[in-house]
C-alpha cells in the first residue's frame, strides 16, 4: 500500500511503503482514514485560466458586452466553479441586464453558500435594479460573513445611510464601528463617525473623533484646522449646534486633499461589482515566475564639457530616442 503526506501548497508528497498485512487492524483502520481524509486539489484548466484572466480585464477596461462572452465560455469549461457565474452577473449588471444579472449571481451562490463576496454582488444588483429594500438583508449578511472585509463592510455603511427604510440606521452604525476598528487612522470614516456622535449628542465620542483627526490631519489645509478648532471648542462649551456646522464644512474642506481620496480609495473600490479573482480552491499565488533578464548598454552622454546651462542629451534607455 502506498501512502503520500499531502499538502495542497506543499512538496510533492514523500511515497511511503507499508505492508499491509502485517499492519494490525488498528492500524489499517488509521491508514485508510488518513487516505480517505486527505484533501485533494483539482487543476483548473488552462483554458479556465485564461478565460478568467481576459474576463476580468476587459471589465476593467470597461467593456462588459466582451466580459459576458468570456464568462459565458468560463461556465461550459468549469460549470461546477462559483466564479464565471458571478463575473458573467457582473457583466451583466453593467449593462443593466439586471434580471438574468440576478439570476447568475443566484447560480452562483448556489455553488457557494454564503460566500461574502457574491451576496455584496447580489447587493449591488438589487440595488441598482431599484430594490434597495432587498439589497440591504444582503449587505447584512456580507458583512456578518466578513466582519474583518473593508470593502464588505463599507458597502453596507453606504447602503444603509442612503437607503431609509427599517432596519438601515442600526445597519450604518453596526457597520461604521467595525470599520473605525479596521482602519482607525481613515479619514472618511473618522469625520463619518464624529458627525453621528455630535448628531447623538455623544460628547465625549465627538471629542475624542475630532481629536483623532487634529491629530492625523497634517496635511490639511489651514481652513480645515481652523473649523477643528470651532469643533473642540463647541464640543468644550457643550454647544452641539455650534459644532455640527463646522463639522460639515470640516469635510466640504478635506474632501479635495490628498488624505481624504486615498482614505476613500482604501474603503471603496470604486467600481460597479467587485469581480471574483480565483476559482473556488484555488491555492493563492505563491510565486511570481522567474525574473526577467535585465541588461544595462553604457553610452557617453557627451562628447563635449558639460557645465553651467549646457544640456547632455543622449539614449540612456536604448529606446533609440535622445534622453534629456
Amino acid at each position: 500500500m502506498i501512502l503520500g503526506d499531502y499538502h495542497p501548497n506543499g512538496p510533492p508528497p514523500r511515497r511511503l511503503a507499508y505492508n499491509v498485512h502485517a499492519m494490525k487492524p488498528s492500524t489499517l483502520v488509521l491508514v485508510v482514514v488518513l487516505a480517505v481524509a486527505l484533501p485533494i486539489q483539482a487543476s483548473v484548466p488552462d483554458q479556465a485560466v485564461e478565460l478568467r484572466n481576459v474576463g476580468n480585464a476587459q471589465l476593467e477596461n470597461e467593456q462588459p458586452a466582451l466580459a459576458e462572452e468570456a464568462f459565458r465560455k468560463l461556465i461550459q469549461v468549469v460549470p461546477d466553479d462559483p466564479l464565471g457565474y458571478a463575473n458573467l452577473s457582473i457583466a451583466l449588471l453593467r449593462q443593466q441586464k439586471f434580471d438574468e444579472a440576478l439570476t447568475r449571481v443566484d447560480e452562483a451562490l448556489a455553488k457557494s453558500p454564503g460566500n461574502p463576496d457574491i451576496l455584496t454582488i447580489r447587493g449591488e444588483i438589487l440595488q441598482w435594479g431599484g430594490k434597495p429594500d432587498q439589497a440591504l438583508p444582503e449587505y447584512q449578511k456580507a458583512a456578518q460573513a466578513a466582519p474583518n472585509n473593508v470593502a464588505v463592510q463599507y458597502a453596507l455603511y453606504r447602503q444603509a445611510t442612503t437607503y431609509a427604510g427599517e432596519g438601515a440606521e442600526a445597519a450604518a452604525a453596526q457597520a461604521l464601528e467595525g470599520l473605525i476598528r479596521l482602519r482607525p487612522e481613515n479619514p472618511v470614516l473618522l469625520l463619518q463617525a464624529g458627525q453621528r456622535a455630535l448628531a447623538s449628542g455623544d460628547r465625549a465620542g465627538a471629542s475624542k473623533i475630532f481629536l483623532r483627526v487634529q491629530e492625523t490631519a497634517w496635511q490639511a489645509p489651514a481652513a480645515a484646522m481652523t473649523l477643528i478648532d470651532q469643533i473642540l471648542a463647541a464640543l468644550e462649551a457643550d454647544d452641539f449646534e455650534a459644532a455640527r456646522v463646522p463639522a460639515l464644512r470640516l469635510e466640504n474642506v478635506l474632501k479635495i486633499t490628498a488624505m481624504y481620496k486615498e482614505g476613500l480609495r482604501e474603503v471603496a473600490p470604486g467600481i460597479q461589482g467587485w469581480p471574483l479573482l480565483f476559482f473556488q480552491g484555488e491555492p493563492p499565488l505563491t510565486s511570481m515566475g522567474e525574473p526577467a533578464k535585465v541588461t544595462f548598454h553604457g553610452q557617453a552622454a557627451s562628447t563635449g564639457p558639460v557645465g553651467g546651462k549646457t544640456l547632455a542629451s543622449g539614449d540612456f534607455d536604448d529606446d533609440q530616442k535622445s534622453d534629456w
